[in-house]
C-alpha cells in the first residue's frame, strides 16, 4: 500500500535495481498514466489495481511473476508488452476488468517484437467461426465431437505459431 490512493500521481519511473513491486503498491492511483519499469522480478497482487488512467505498459525481461489481479480494473489500459519466456507466471485475473486492452505484444529479451495479438480482432474472428460451426453442426450426422476437437486443435496450433498477427486484421 506504499502509494495507495495517491490520486495526483501521474508518472512513475523506477530505477534499475527494483526487484519487487509489492501488494497494492499503487492501487487506486486514479491519475497514474505512465509507468517505466526497466527491471523487476515480481509485480504483486493489485499492485496497479484500479489505475484507471494507465494506458500502456512495457514489462521488463527480468519479470518472473505478475501476481493475481496486478492490473485489475485498469479501464483505459490498451496495450501491454510482456516478455516471451517459458518461466514467467501470470496470476489469475492479472488483467481482469481491462475492457480496452486490445493489444498484447510478446517481446524477446532484446525487445524485438515477436508477435502482436490483436485481441479484439481475434475475438471477433473466433465468434464468426463459432457461429459458422453452430450453423454447420445440425447438418452433420455423428462425428460432431471430432469436428469440434479438430477445430480446437487448429486454433491452438494457430495460437502457438510465432506470428499470429498476420492471420488477423
Amino acid at each position: 500500500n506504499a502509494f495507495f490512493y495517491c490520486v495526483g500521481l501521474t508518472n512513475v519511473v523506477f530505477g534499475n535495481k527494483l526487484e519487487i513491486i509489492g501488494y497494492k503498491a499503487f492501487d487506486t492511483c486514479k491519475s497514474l498514466r505512465h509507468v517505466t519499469i526497466p527491471t523487476c522480478k515480481i509485480i504483486g497482487g493489485y499492485a496497479f489495481g484500479n489505475c484507471e488512467q494507465l494506458i500502456e505498459l512495457d514489462l521488463p525481461n527480468s519479470l518472473e511473476t505478475v501476481a493475481y489481479c496486478a492490473f485489475f480494473n485498469c479501464a483505459n489500459l490498451r496495450r501491454i508488452a510482456i516478455p516471451l519466456k517459458d518461466d514467467i507466471t501470470i496470476g489469475w485475473g492479472a488483467y481482469e476488468s481491462c475492457p480496452n486492452l486490445t493489444t498484447v505484444n510478446l517481446v524477446a529479451g532484446d525487445h524485438k517484437l515477436i508477435s502482436s495479438l490483436h485481441m479484439e480482432c481475434w475475438r471477433d474472428e473466433i465468434y464468426q467461426e463459432i457461429n459458422r460451426i453452430n450453423q454447420f453442426l445440425p447438418t452433420i450426422r455423428g462425428g460432431t465431437t471430432d469436428y469440434i476437437q479438430q477445430w480446437i486443435m487448429e486454433e491452438t496450433n494457430r495460437l502457438n505459431r510465432t506470428n499470429i498477427s498476420t492471420s488477423c486484421c
